[in-house]
Formats: C-alpha cells, sequence, structure tokens
C-alpha cells in the first residue's frame, strides 16, 4: 500500500496512515490514523494466559490451512488481538490482515476460523524490537506515552509480529509492532 507523506496529520495530530507497518520499526511511541483492517482469525476465550503459547501455535495452523484451501493471502504479518488485558479472564483473536473482506467464507475445520476486522481510528503505536518477554515493558512505556500526551485507551489492543518467529532465531532479532487504539 502507498503511504501519503509524513507530513500529513489530522486534527489530532496524528500521522495520516494507510500502512500500519512501515518497513523501518517506530522506535519512539507515535499517534496515527489507521484504516479498518479486514482479517481472518481465530478467537479464543482464555481464564488465564496459562497455555496461550499452544493457543497461538493451534491457531496460526488452522488459519493457514484455511488460507491455503480458500487460495487466499494473508496481506501482511500474524497478529493477536486482545480485548483487555490479559491479566483476567480475557478474549483474544489470532489472525492475518486481507486484502477484502472476506464475508460469508466458510472454513470447515476442528477450529472456528472466522473473518473480522482490526478497528481504524487514532492509534498509538510503538515497535518492541527484541524476545516478547520485553512486551511488558513496552507496552508499559506506550500506555504512559498515551496518558502523558492525553490519550485515552479504549479497552482492546492488539501486536503484530512483523519477524515470524522460529525455533532456532536469536530472539533479539524480533520485531513486534504495539497498537493502542486511542480517543483524545
Amino acid at each position: 500500500m502507498n503511504c501519503p507523506p509524513r507530513a500529513a496529520t489530522d486534527e489530532a495530530g496524528a500521522h495520516v496512515t494507510h500502512e500500519a507497518i512501515p518497513a523501518a520499526p517506530r522506535l519512539e511511541p507515535e499517534l496515527v490514523r489507521l484504516p479498518e483492517q479486514p482479517t481472518i482469525a481465530v478467537r479464543y476465550h482464555l481464564e488465564s494466559q496459562e497455555g496461550i503459547e499452544q493457543r497461538f501455535d493451534e491457531g496460526f495452523q488452522a488459519i493457514g490451512a484455511a488460507l491455503s484451501r480458500a487460495q487466499l493471502q494473508p496481506a501482511g504479518p500474524a497478529f493477536a488481538h486482545y480485548d483487555r488485558m490479559p491479566t483476567e479472564p480475557f478474549t483474544v483473536e489470532l489472525g492475518f490482515p486481507t486484502d477484502a473482506e472476506y464475508a460469508g467464507l466458510e472454513f470447515p475445520g476442528d477450529t472456528k476460523v472466522i473473518t473480522s476486522k482490526l478497528s481504524g481510528g487514532h492509534v498509538a503505536t510503538l515497535s518492541h524490537l527484541g524476545g516478547f518477554d520485553g512486551l511488558g515493558t513496552a507496552w508499559e512505556r506506550l500506555l504512559q506515552w498515551a496518558a502523558a500526551h492525553g490519550h485515552r485507551p479504549v479497552g482492546h489492543f492488539w501486536e503484530v509480529y512483523v519477524t515470524e518467529p522460529t525455533p532456532d532465531m536469536d530472539p533479539s532479532t524480533l520485531r513486534t509492532d504495539l497498537f493502542l487504539p486511542v480517543s483524545s
């Protein structure tokens, strides 16, 4: 997708962009305005984070198989969308962005693959470089930045796994982009 010039801002001072994942990481928190993004995902309702790694593995395998059967390609890297902080019962959607909405598609199988969306609007964003164990600190940094700039989180948020993790990779090479929808 083409991105409008970086100088384009809206009334809230957000950079207006159609490119959620720029080539270079966002090393400092930034407010952007994103369009709504259609997705294909699996949804899990979990009581805690216990066993979430297994859900990630089975969910992304199911989505990969469904995309293959439907002869579709993801429009970007994998994401995890949370409806709230995973410190209490929560819902997580694991998926991939798509180029268009695929309403009405049937994805047979044991794991229910659905069509969904990542919301558009004002989003505070930051890239985390390093292992997943550092994500909590990165989220704290983004939340503190948003509060300091008068932006209130609307409740849900997502992570985009720009670098696909593999068992033998160096965790320090991972890039995860954080997205926190906010109201001003």
